[in-house]
């Protein structure tokens, strides 16, 4: 645990100084700021009571109950917290549970001082800025996740609206879950979403 709180005090403190120097400069009410997490946390989850501290012990964090940890494309490996800050266009406190990734923040950045997004190479992600006020995001392509190195029965998933679909590496062993109903992915829901996902 030292490690962890070790990290977590450390970000803690730098952030805070990134935050005092906007204040100082005077460009507290011109910045948006986003700041978000890594995904998933480390290992299994049990640690190694003998080697406390040591690589093998890095294995520390909670999923919160969701389903997989680092690697995976379940929530458990992919789900993070996100906070953005704009003063005089968010309200501070106001919550929101669209669903954004990481490529969203390019996309949000350019729609903030009205640059159109490149035409020229493929862009993923689709800007947050609706959100701010309680909007949906215009998605033109589904979210979309993919890893080499995670469990073999979760390498990609697609998630458009509340429904996610989890495949296998062959992409051969599909999986449907309701992100509304269900985030912890208990329940494999295709038997009984045909209509939403043909098989």
């Amino acid at each position: 645990f030292q490690q962890h709180h070790g990290n977590v005090t450390q970000l803690d403190h730098a952030f805070g100084n990134l935050m005092d120097a906007l204040d100082e400069e005077h460009l507290t009410e011109e910045t948006i700021v986003f700041f978000t997490s890594d995904n998933g946390p480390e290992g299994d989850g049990r640690g190694d009571p003998d080697n406390p501290g040591s690589q093998r012990d890095r294995t520390r964090g909670s999923t919160g109950g969701l389903r997989g940890r680092k690697r995976a494309d379940f929530e458990g490996g992919i789900r993070v917290p996100g906070i953005v800050r704009w003063p005089c266009h968010i309200e501070p406190g106001t919550e929101s549970h669209t669903p954004v990734i990481g490529s969203d923040i390019f996309a949000s950045a350019c729609d903030i001082v009205d640059i159109l997004l490149p035409t020229e190479r493929v862009i993923d992600g689709a800007s947050m800025r609706p959100a701010f006020d309680g909007n949906p995001i215009a998605r033109t392509k589904p979210l979309y996740w993919r890893t080499h190195i995670s469990p073999q029965d979760c390498r990609v998933a697609v998630r458009v609206d509340d429904w996610k679909i989890v495949a296998d590496e062959t992409l051969t062993d599909l999986l449907l879950f309701n992100m509304q109903d269900d985030p912890q992915e208990s329940h494999e829901v295709s038997a009984a979403h045909t209509a939403v996902f043909p098989r």
